[in-house]
C-alpha cells in the first residue's frame, strides 16, 4: 500500500470518529468546471462578491456572487495555472507550467500571454501593492519581482538553492518563501538576497506559507507538518497533523487558522497552532488552497482542490474595542434576540451606558446586508429594544451586527439568528 493509499484511509477513518466534535460546515460549490483548480483568489473589494479561480488545462473561472456560480474565462492556452492574484476586480494575474504569465486589465474578460523567464512553473504570486509583486517557482529561476505592477519581472533569488513553493511577505523589506528540501528562505532587503533559515531532510517539501508579522509565521507540507515560529524564523516548533499532505494555510485571525490538504483535509486552530482539529469538509479531493475574505465580523473561506473542487465556510469573529471607564463601562451590551428561532417577528435589546450613536444591521450568511435597523442614530443612554420584521425573507441563518460610537471608541458586536417558516 503506498503513501497516499495509506491518507486515504487515515482520512476515512478520521472523518467517522473526529469529526462529530469538531464539525464545521462546508459547502461544495459548483465550479462549472472538472478541471483541478489549483489556486482561488478574492480581491479586496468592497463587496467580497468577486472571485477568480485557476487550475489545469489554462482553465481561469469568474464568480461575482461569492461563490455560488462560476463562468469559464477564455485563456486560449492549455498550460496548466498554478497561481492567481487580483490587485483588484479588473487587473490580474495568473501564472503556470512553461514559464506562463497570463494578464487582465477587464477582470477577466481577455488574457494576454507571456513567457517569463526560464522558470518552468511558476508556483506563486503575490503583491504588496499596485506596483511591487513577487513570483515563486520551480525549475529554473525560482524567484521574481516587478517594481511596475507586473509589466517587467526579472530575477531575484540569490542565496536560494532549491525550487520554491509558497512565498509570504509581510511588507516591501521582509518575506518568507519555502520548497524543496524542507527549507525556508527569508529575505529583509526587498528579495535582493536571501538566507537559507530552515532545512528539513531533503525528501521534505513545504507547499504552503502565511506569515503575520515579521515575527509569527506557519509552513506547511509533506508528512502533516506545520511549522511555527514567533521569532522571525530563529527557532522553529513542529506539529504533526497525522500523515496528511498538507498544502495550503492561512490565519484570518492571530488565533484562528486552517491547514488544508490531501485527501480532502481541513484543519482548525483556535489558539494560534498550539493545537488543531480536523474538520469534515465532505470531499476526498486533494485539497490545494485555501484563502479568505472579511466583511466586518464575518469571515468566509474558500478552498479549491483536485476535479473541479471549490469549498466554502463562514464564521462570525466578533470584533470589540476595550472601553475606557470614562467612555464605555463594561455593562454596554448586545443580547441575544427572543424569541430564536423566529417567524417573522423578533426582539432585538441592547444597552448603552452614556449616550451613543448607534448602528444596527442584519445579514445573510454571505455577508450581504438585507436589513437596516437602526443606522448613526444618537440613542440615550439604557436599554432599548428593536423589532425586527423578516416577512420577506427567506428562511435561514442570518446576523445582527450593532456598532456603538462613543467620544473616541467604537463597540463592535455580532449575534446569531435564525428564521424558520
Amino acid at each position: 500500500m503506498n503513501k497516499h493509499t495509506t491518507q486515504f484511509f487515515v482520512f476515512l477513518i478520521l472523518t467517522f470518529v473526529i469529526s462529530p466534535l469538531s464539525y464545521s460546515q462546508w459547502v461544495t460549490l459548483n465550479s462549472g468546471t472538472s478541471q483541478g483548480i489549483n489556486s482561488v483568489f478574492f480581491p479586496h473589494t468592497d463587496s467580497m462578491h468577486i472571485g477568480f479561480a485557476v487550475g489545469k488545462q489554462g482553465t481561469i473561472i469568474k464568480t461575482t456572487n461569492t461563490g455560488n456560480t462560476w463562468t469559464i474565462q477564455p485563456t486560449g492556452i492549455n498550460d496548466e495555472l498554478m497561481a492567481v492574484y487580483f490587485l483588484d476586480a479588473n487587473k490580474g494575474f495568473a501564472a503556470g507550467y512553461n514559464s506562463r504569465f497570463l494578464v487582465t486589465t477587464n477582470g477577466g474578460m481577455n488574457w494576454t500571454s507571456n513567457s517569463i523567464g526560464q522558470t518552468y512553473i511558476f508556483t506563486g504570486i503575490t503583491f504588496l501593492n499596485d506596483s511591487i509583486g513577487y513570483m515563486c517557482g520551480i525549475g529554473g529561476s525560482p524567484m521574481y519581482k516587478t517594481t511596475n505592477g507586473g509589466a517587467t519581472w526579472f530575477g531575484q533569488y540569490s542565496g536560494i538553492t532549491v525550487g520554491l513553493y509558497a512565498l509570504s511577505f509581510v511588507n516591501v523589506n521582509v518575506g518568507f518563501a519555502c520548497g524543496n528540501g524542507g527549507k525556508i528562505f527569508k529575505t529583509i532587503n526587498g528579495g535582493t538576497t536571501w538566507s537559507q533559515i530552515h532545512s528539513e531532510t531533503n525528501d521534505d517539501i513545504f507547499l504552503g506559507a502565511h506569515f503575520r508579522n515579521e515575527n509569527v509565521g506557519y509552513v506547511v507540507g509533506d508528512y502533516g507538518k506545520v511549522l511555527k515560529t514567533t521569532d522571525g524564523g530563529t527557532s522553529w516548533s513542529t506539529t504533526s497533523l497525522f500523515d496528511a499532505l498538507l498544502h495550503s494555510v492561512t490565519f484570518s485571525t492571530d488565533s484562528i487558522g486552517y491547514a488544508v490538504g490531501t485527501p480532502g483535509f481541513i484543519f482548525k486552530t483556535t489558539n494560534t497552532g498550539t493545537s488543531w482539529e480536523m474538520q469534515n469538509s465532505g470531499s476526498s479531493a486533494a485539497l490545494f488552497t485555501i484563502t479568505f475574505t472579511k466583511v466586518d465580523s464575518l469571515v468566509t473561506y474558500y478552498v479549491s482542490g483536485s476535479q473541479g473542487t471549490l469549498l466554502r465556510s463562514s464564521e462570525i469573529i466578533p470584533t470589540s474595542v476595550t472601553m475606557t471607564e470614562n467612555n464605555f463601562p463594561s455593562e454596554i451590551s448586545l443580547f441575544q434576540n427572543h424569541p430564536n428561532p423566529f417567524n417573522p417577528l423578533t426582539v432585538i435589546r441592547y444597552s448603552l451606558i452614556v449616550n451613543s450613536i448607534v448602528s444596527l444591521k442584519v445579514f445573510d450568511v454571505l455577508g450581504r446586508e438585507v436589513a437596516t435597523l437602526i443606522q448613526n442614530e444618537e440613542m440615550d443612554e439604557g436599554e432599548h429594544e428593536v423589532e425586527f420584521d423578516a416577512m420577506n425573507l427567506p428562511s435561514g441563518v442570518y446576523f445582527y451586527r450593532i456598532e456603538i460610537t462613543g467620544e473616541s471608541e467604537v463597540f463592535v458586536d455580532v449575534k446569531k439568528l435564525v428564521l424558520v417558516k
